[in-house]
């Protein structure tokens, strides 16, 4: 079985190899909070909500790509949170799921091992990209957190960004993850999630 911070990313191995349509209007700025984790956030304008079953559907797929790389079992314990996106290769999703450090070990290497997995996986869904990735940490909200960067140069014109970002509050690890070609609207994604706050 895989480490269970993965399934809080699953979405995201496959998620620049599936196209999905579905009906979408013109959206103001919306502003959302979060009681669990007392965290405030104004969605961009021009995002929509993405169907719940719509998720389901993508994060199905991720967990079957990883299954099939690694010959290992996923099972998805997270909960979504809310997923926004524009079109098929820009979005914002923001997750939780349980995290017992008895059980689950040390955090630091457990967020590590996560996002190899995660990398090797997308090595082999995209096999001529060349992948670049990177490991930081960052304060957003007055809170710390881990930060893993990958790009998938896809094209000379089209390089996909995949940042993830991750901490654990209390017995729960939370993680937003934010993809985007576009650099106009990865940096209004980038925006929104770094002026987001959480309350004490």
């Amino acid at each position: 079985m895989l480490p269970n911070p993965v399934s809080g990313r699953i979405a995201f191995v496959l998620l620049f190899q599936v196209s999905i349509c579905y009906g979408q209007t013109a959206s103001d700025a919306q502003v959302f909070h979060s009681n669990d984790f007392n965290w405030t956030i104004s969605i961009p304008k021009g995002f929509e909500k993405v169907p719940d079953t719509v998720w389901a559907k993508i994060q199905n797929k991720g967990a079957t790509a990883i299954e099939n790389t690694h010959d290992m079992k996923v099972v998805n314990r997270a909960k979504t949170i809310f997923v926004f996106r524009s079109d098929q290769f820009h979005y914002f999703e923001a997750n939780y799921q349980p995290y017992d450090p008895s059980k689950d070990g040390d955090y630091q290497k457990l967020f590590k091992d996560v996002n190899d997995i995660l990398y090797e996986t997308i090595k082999g869904s995209m096999p001529k990209a060349e992948l670049d990735t990177s490991y930081s940490r960052e304060v957003v909200g007055n809170k710390d957190f881990n930060v893993f960067i990958l790009s998938a140069r896809i094209t000379p014109q089209v390089t996909l960004h995949i940042l993830m970002y991750s901490r654990v509050f209390g017995r729960k690890e939370f993680t937003v993850n934010i993809m985007y070609v576009d650099a106009e609207k990865g940096k209004s994604l980038l925006d929104a999630w770094r002026g987001s706050t959480f309350g004490k």
